[in-house]
């Protein structure tokens, strides 16, 4: 394997044919508050490629503004099915607006709904006030096809370290760190201990 991401576009291709969970494209994404504090949440990935992991967001989210203030991030996946967790540590940067532009067309219109309606990570005075407010609301977006607004966009996560930690059930599992040499940018591979 001489691209620790073509390997991980293989699992992942393995990752969403098989296993019974209904989120197979699931990852846990996390960030550094401006306290230092890391934030951890589970985000939809769109997309792997040779520069990295794709994910889409509420550009006013805290999880968007914690990257635009620090683009060092973590990310971890649980492949159970597929015997693999995988950890990521790279940059983020914004994707452009024709990139987000084809993840939009693809949500659910509900979740285009949402996208409009609520101010991602703010405080809503009850669960009940939120299901008010998107019964009332939801009308006036039914019928139509909706542009992402501005505050809906993406981000891609470019690799700088990737470990592929496989299961055995020895417990003798194999992990294989790639990490991105910063002078020639070519990839690394070592073998940690289990």
């Amino acid at each position: 394997m001489n691209h620790p991401l073509r390997h991980l576009q293989d699992l992942w291709s393995k990752a969403k044919q098989s296993g019974v969970l209904p989120h197979r494209n699931v990852i846990c994404v996390s960030t550094i508050d401006d306290q230092g504090f890391p934030h951890s949440r589970f985000v939809d990935l769109k997309e792997i490629n040779q520069e990295g992991l794709i994910f889409c967001t509420d550009l006013k989210s805290n999880k968007a503004k914690e990257i635009l203030n620090n683009p060092k991030v973590s990310l971890t996946i649980w492949w159970e099915h597929v015997a693999h967790q995988i950890r990521i540590q790279g940059f983020c940067s914004l994707i452009d607006t024709q990139l987000a532009d084809s993840y939009w067309e693809k949500r659910v219109h509900d979740a285009q709904v949402v996208s409009y309606i609520f101010d991602q990570s703010q405080e809503i005075k009850s669960l009940e006030a939120m299901q008010q407010k998107f019964l009332d609301e939801k009308s006036k977006y039914d019928r139509h096809n909706l542009i992402h607004p501005e505050t809906w966009g993406g981000f891609i996560i470019k690799p700088i370290q990737i470990e592929f930690l496989e299961f055995k059930e020895t417990r003798l599992h194999l992990r294989t760190q790639y990490s991105l040499n910063s002078t020639d940018q070519l990839w690394v591979k070592t073998f940690l201990q289990p």
